[in-house]
């Protein structure tokens, strides 16, 4: 008999399965469903009260009275509403439906005195501020943020609403302290970021409004108000943190740096530019900063970020102080000595921002520079002494501190980013400083033989800045700068060269710049294509810097010889009035100025063993003789074809020794 399989053992029940989390579209249907069905539900709403009362106007059938009795109504229960619905579930329709109801009260309010005039403007205003405290008060006991904003929002337009054009200053500012006062402190209690915008962006608008609607606005009254604000919304937010001991983040202290910025650039406007007193202002900021950094240090000892952030901004503040007092180009050099001070307080706390901002300051110095104070109008400029080249002086010893600095301060923290600014704020001052130096070169040159002196002493100029990088070291920073500032030498060079000759045959400006160019961009390739700078490492591909160099050498080594060619056959025609002995001279002179050249780079590539430069070298040898034999001894005179054939033979002979004695060797 066949036993019987033990029966099988009975299943564990299965455990319920985990609710599936939502999918996309039912997360979009959700939103679809609560937030867009209820705003636009509550816009529907308004506008329909809207089009209602519209009609009603149209037939008659409800007086000023009775519409506004139904609108205020309408808006009461709104709010009632609203308030329901806050304590249930639908916290956002029950924002909707409030803030439709506050929206009514305002719209009932504005309408009975603009519309009807059945009551005064004050009258309207005390409404809206009545229905701008219900709502606020409903925002903070439900914890409703939209209704806050909303209910802030028709807060500060119910001056703008109630408005009759005359706007008495401190009745107007009292309003929006006290307002400001209390929005602040709900948005510092409830951490209603929206809140404080609105406030900051309502009450300088509307300081903004009145200031250029008021035909004599009162300069100390005014610009005490303005501090005032700038006090409040610096010092009420940051109150709340210091007395609870809460670490200041990024936007509190973004928020902080803004507002002060914001009230120092309407006291410039209140003080007109007057640049004494615009200097006591900023003194002002940033003793004003100051007392927040003692305070930030003995209320939050560990908020390093807090320390900083005052720290910079008192820092910059005051270094604005003696620029603002001298005006004009004091802007620049008040920037450009703030960015290694803010280097060196970033580096002391160890924070990267600072650092960072450093930098940005320096540009902002650089760019003001360049679009305010700088100009190429030579005539009547006095070289080295215009203000614009003082300035820029300045803004050259800067950036190079900043960037001396932070190579040593991202050596020690190990940044990488400020390694990398270090090295761009370097470029920053050798070019500013060419570009300082080209200019004020032009002026001289102007005032010594006019454009094309100036033109010539620009070239010599950004020479002398290639050479300065070339001479800097082999890092890639300084190659591109040599590779940069050489290529703007030679197009310089090339309107230079094109002038006609003057001097001795080869010992002139207009041809000894040019070929300097071309023989600095020769140097470049050489060292592009040994790899000893411009390396791949520089632009990530190892085969790119050789590249490069080799496009530069043919570049420059082309330029070379058609320089060569053109001063040859230029120079030694001119005042030669016999066409024939003229164009045998021209002949002559470029066969010997070709042989002269072959040889010369025949001996460079054998000082440095290059046997590309070799070739190159035969084949102009060739290109020297081809061009005796099938031009020279068919279109000169006896003793032009004699000299023709010396030269180049003998130097074709030299040639043959050198190869010959190297095969020795």
């Amino acid at each position: 008999m066949t036993a019987r399989p033990p029966p099988a053992a009975p299943s564990a029940p299965s455990a319920p399965s985990a609710p599936s989390a939502p999918s996309a579209i039912e997360g979009l249907e959700e939103r679809l469903g609560k937030q867009v069905a209820t705003w636009l539900g509550a816009l529907l709403l308004l506008g329909a009260a809207g089009f209602y009362f519209r009609l009603a106007v149209t037939r008659g059938v409800l007086g000023p009275w009775a519409k506004l009795g139904c609108a205020l109504a309408a808006g009461v229960a709104a709010i009632a509403l609203g308030d329901r619905f806050l304590r249930t579930h639908a916290r956002l329709l029950g924002q909707a439906v409030a803030g439709v109801g506050v929206a009514l009260v305002f719209g009932a309010a504005y309408a009975g005195f603009a519309r009807y005039g059945v009551y005064d403007a004050r009258v309207g205003a005390a409404v809206m501020v009545v229905a701008t405290a219900l709502g606020l008060g409903l925002a903070v006991r439900r914890d409703a943020a939209i209704l806050a904003t909303l209910a802030a929002l028709g807060a500060y337009l119910t001056p703008a609403l109630a408005s009759s054009g005359g706007g008495a200053r401190d009745a107007l500012f009292a309003y929006l302290l006290v307002l400001d006062l209390g929005v602040l402190v709900v948005a510092a209690r409830r951490r209603w970021r929206g809140l404080e915008a609105v406030a900051s962006l309502g009450t300088w608008a509307l300081f903004a409004a009145w200031y250029h609607r008021s035909a004599t606005p009162g300069v100390a009254i005014t610009l005490a108000w303005c501090l005032g604000f700038g006090a409040v919304f610096v010092g009420v937010p940051l109150a709340f943190h210091l007395r609870h001991r809460i670490a200041l983040s990024t936007g509190r202290l973004a928020a902080a740096v803004v507002a002060g910025a914001v009230t120092f650039g309407f006291g410039c406007e209140i003080l007109d530019g007057v640049g004494p007193r615009l200097a006591g202002l900023a003194l002002a900021l940033a003793a004003g900063y100051a007392a927040l950094v003692a305070i930030v240090r003995r209320r939050l000892p560990g908020d390093g970020l807090a320390h900083a952030v005052m720290a910079s901004a008192a820092v910059v503040s005051a270094t604005l102080a003696v620029p603002l007092a001298v005006r004009d180009h004091g802007l620049v050099v008040g920037w450009a000595i703030a960015a290694p001070v803010l280097l060196g307080l970033g580096a002391h706390y160890r924070l990267a921002v600072v650092r960072y901002l450093g930098a940005a300051v320096a540009l902002l110095a650089i760019g003001r520079l360049m679009t305010a104070h700088w100009s190429y109008a030579l005539e009547g400029a006095r070289p080295f002494a215009s203000p614009a080249c003082v300035s820029a002086a300045v803004v050259v010893v800067a950036v190079a501190a900043y960037a001396w600095l932070g190579r040593r301060i991202a050596a020690r923290l190990d940044d990488a980013v400020g390694a990398a600014l270090a090295r761009g704020a370097a470029l920053a001052a050798i070019g500013l400083a060419a570009l300082t130096l080209d200019r004020e070169l032009r002026v001289v040159g102007f005032g010594l033989g006019g454009d094309h002196a100036a033109r010539q002493l620009a070239v010599a100029a950004w020479l002398l800045a290639c050479a300065g990088a070339l001479a800097a070291g082999r890092r890639a920073g300084a190659a591109w700068l040599a590779v940069a500032t050489w290529a703007v030498a030679a197009v310089l060079g090339f309107g230079v060269a094109l002038a006609t000759p003057t001097g001795a045959l080869f010992v002139n400006l207009g041809f000894g710049l040019p070929a300097l160019a071309a023989l600095l961009g020769l140097v470049i390739a050489g060292r592009a294509i040994d790899g000893r700078a411009i390396d791949g490492r520089a632009i990530g591909d190892g085969q790119v810097g050789a590249e490069l160099g080799l496009v530069i050498g043919l570049v420059a080594g082309g330029a070379l010889w058609l320089l060569v060619t053109r001063e040859a056959w230029v120079h030694p025609r001119l005042g030669v009035e016999d066409a024939l002995r003229a164009r045998w001279l021209g002949l002559v002179t470029v066969t010997c100025a070709w042989s002269a050249l072959a040889a010369a780079t025949l001996v460079v590539g054998f000082a440095r063993r290059w046997p590309p430069v070799r070739v190159v070298a035969l084949g102009l040898f060739g290109l020297t003789a081809a061009k005796v034999l099938l031009v020279d001894l068919a279109r000169v005179g006896q003793a032009y074809r004699v000299l023709s054939l010396v030269v180049v033979g003998a130097l074709l002979l030299v040639t043959s020794w050198l190869y010959h004695r190297r095969a020795r060797t």
